[in-house]
């Protein structure tokens, strides 16, 4: 990566100049940092016709064919995060007249859609390819800031107009940051709409999930972070985070570890405003962040991106891209003829500056194609987000009833649901990793995203990329990171990094390593590993195997243990066996058996780890006790009376050794052989003090000796 821009603790704060009909940018220098130079020669976006663009595909309509056109603008349900708290991810579209600045037309599908002309739950199955009816116990939790008082209401709303049942105290809990029914925070109309988006995501998806809403007492991050911990403290197999700010060195690291709970599944919006939000840069006051957005940047998250979807007549996937309502080369955020527009949003990601990639995002083929080197991508995964191909949702406190809805936001709570219906992580510490083995095993599993880019040249080639902004600007620059917007914390009025395709410190030329922003066959930053063709995608790679023990163990005896029930989902062959026998000693062999001797007594815990031909590994372990001699038991009375008949028993013995059982027992009278059952019956004739000896012996050998005193009285 050249020249890395400096970490924004907050959304950076700068104007815009608008000239007439036309925004004002300068070509500027960027910011010292490494050692990175600065050009000199600022430059004016002109007020003539933009030039032409081409080599990036449109936007998507919500079908295909014919259908109604609309038009609207869109609205983010939060603001936009300050230092120390998150926004929401949430936007809503807003009918409008062709007339009013910024709209936008759009084609509605002309086969049935919801309530408000979106997307529906069956549209959402029928392009993703899954059954939201199977039955799973599984509890995704959904993590917002505020309350929503009319959740539940909102919901059952929702399911009656689905035809799905009523929610039940089980099906739906709302809970506080600290997990408990009350008191819950107070109530906000923006984050209100975010949850009833997170919470009806979730049902239109996993018909039989229970979904556990917990609510932070703020959009602070440690309050959001309490909030996660207590999702994972009640026992949620996902928790969805549709919410974000920008990295911060600052932040403690008490809130990076609330998103770090091995084994379950913690989905994060990317964000809604770009690559490193450079659609900041498109509002009056705005600039880019110059940083992916945690949590999503977290590296033990699964950080989901944003698409814009289009279907067949018949529900089926018709196209998926990258979603960026700023067009190819931002031609909506800086269109001459209608002004400043202000940010259209796009879906957002790029390279962590804090957090290295996890080994399974590292190795992925085509990552040193992104320009982050060894450091973390935020975007592992995409679904749907783009509110023009939105998913309509019942909020009747922070809107008025049906809308459609999108942004990342609607991403992240989508795939959190679909792992739901897979079965959760299934043991996988960091399940992340998952999409990145099926990337390479199962791509059937995969719809490969490859049209379009989150940053400001959208996926048009740096040719026509360059020329549009060129024509735009005087003396010319081609670069979108060598812009200013006037008035800004930057020197020189920097508008920020705009577009990963480029010198990050404003020169002439392009970087080769541009996938970070730019989708391409394979894995890319805007759209992770792609999004999901049915629920393989979500379905751990890694073989299982079984461990076959002798019958029964024997101490300081070689003995025969074995391989046993191997599977392997993605159909590859054991290649490797490497035992683990908890006594200091390991066995790493091709052959499915192995011999072993134990020559410690005692308890161990034996380990067989099996490698497959695709270097995947499966283990499986259990604990051993071997060489530990039996305990032999007496049971029945000390004290008896002559001439009465007694009974005493051996039942109670035990053997701890694995596969142990006691072979034989032997009862004597002092010294005389009594009798070999698991009872023995006397009357004795004399009084006195009688020796009764129990002797067990097992089948591994191993013996163990019992001796009561019994006292005969009259």
């Amino acid at each position: 990566m050249t020249s890395s821009p400096r970490v924004q603790t907050g959304r950076a704060l700068t104007v815009l100049t608008v000239f007439a009909a036309a925004a004002a940018l300068v070509a500027v220098a960027a910011p010292a940092h490494a050692g990175s130079t600065r050009p000199s020669a600022p430059s004016h976006v002109s007020g003539g016709a933009r030039a032409a663009l081409a080599g990036s595909p449109a936007q998507l309509g919500s079908a295909a064919g014919s259908g109604a056109v609309r038009y609207a603008v869109t609205k983010k349900l939060c603001g936009d995060p300050t230092p120390g708290d998150y926004a929401c991810d949430a936007i809503r579209l807003v009918p409008a007249a062709r007339t009013v600045p910024g709209a936008k037309a759009y084609v509605t599908p002309s086969y049935s859609t919801g309530p408000a002309g979106g997307f529906t739950p069956a549209d959402l199955a029928s392009a993703y390819g899954f059954n939201p009816a199977a039955s799973v116990n599984q509890t995704v939790a959904i993590v917002d800031a505020y309350d929503n008082p009319h959740a539940l209401a909102d919901l059952n709303t929702f399911n009656a107009h689905y035809g799905l049942p009523a929610e039940t105290s089980s099906s739906f809990r709302k809970v506080n940051q600290a997990g408990n029914a009350s008191p819950l925070p107070a109530a906000n109309s923006g984050w209100a709409g975010e949850i009833a988006l997170d919470i009806e995501a979730v049902r239109a998806v996993c018909n039989h999930c229970k979904i556990l809403l917990v609510e932070a007492n703020s959009a602070s991050g440690a309050n959001l972070a309490a909030a996660v911990n207590a999702a994972a403290r009640l026992g949620a197999t996902e928790i969805s985070n549709s919410y974000g700010g920008p990295e911060d060195p600052a932040v403690p690291a008490s809130v990076q570890a609330a998103y770090n709970h091995p084994g379950i599944v913690i989905t994060a919006s990317t964000g809604d405003n770009g690559w490193y939000n450079w659609d900041f840069a498109n509002d009056s006051g705005g600039a880019s962040d110059n940083a992916p957005n945690v949590p999503a940047a977290y590296p033990q998250v699964v950080a989901v991106a944003g698409t814009a979807l289009g279907l067949n007549a018949d529900g089926s996937r018709q196209e998926e891209d990258v979603w960026n309502e700023n067009g190819a080369d931002d031609q909506n955020g800086l269109n001459p003829y209608l002004g400043w527009m202000g940010a259209q949003g796009a879906s957002g990601g790029g390279c962590s500056f804090l957090y290295g990639a996890p080994s399974w995002q590292a190795g992925v083929a085509g990552y040193s194609n992104t320009g982050c080197g060894s450091n973390r991508l935020a975007g592992d995964v995409a679904a749907l987000a783009d509110p023009y191909t939105g998913f309509d949702t019942y909020d009747n406190y922070g809107g008025s009833g049906w809308g459609t809805t999108g942004g990342t936001s609607l991403s992240s709570p989508l795939i959190a649901a679909m792992w739901a219906l897979a079965g959760g992580a299934k043991g996988v510490q960091y399940p992340a990793q998952t999409l990145y083995r099926n990337l390479q095993l199962r791509p059937s599993s995969l719809y490969d995203v490859t049209l379009g880019g989150n940053a400001f040249c959208a996926g048009d080639t740096a040719t026509n990329c360059s020329n549009a902004l060129e024509a735009q600007t005087q003396p010319p620059t081609g670069n979108p990171n060598n812009l200013a917007n006037g008035n800004s914390q930057y020197a020189n009025g920097w508008a920020g990094l705009l577009d990963c395709g480029y010198p990050y410190d404003g020169s002439a030329g392009t970087i080769a390593a541009n996938t970070q922003c730019n989708a391409v066959s394979g894995y890319d930053g805007p759209s992770g590993v792609g999004t999901p063709k049915g629920l393989n995608l979500f379905r751990p790679t890694s073989p299982t195997i079984g461990i076959g023990r002798p019958s029964a163990l024997k101490l300081k005896s070689a003995q025969t243990w074995s391989a046993i029930n191997f599977a392997d989902p993605v159909g590859g062959s054991a290649v490797q066996y490497h035992w683990t026998w908890g006594d200091g000693s390991v066995t790493s062999t091709s052959s499915k058996s192995t011999s072993h001797t134990f020559t410690a007594a005692g308890t161990h815990k034996v380990t067989l780890t099996v490698t497959d031909s695709f270097g995947q590994t499966g283990s499986s372990s259990m604990t051993i006790t071997v060489g530990v001699p039996p305990t032999a038991v007496i049971g029945g009375p000390t004290v008896v009376k002559i001439n009465k008949s007694y009974t005493w028993t051996s039942a109670k013995s035990v053997d701890k050794n694995t596969g142990g059982a006691i072979a034989s027992r032997t009862w004597r009278l002092g010294s005389t052989k009594v009798g070999t059952a698991t009872t023995w019956s006397k009357k004795f004739t004399s009084i006195g003090k009688k020796t009764l000896t129990l002797v067990i012996v097992d089948n591994t050998g191993m013996r163990s000796t019992k001796s009561i005193t019994i006292t005969v009285t009259r």
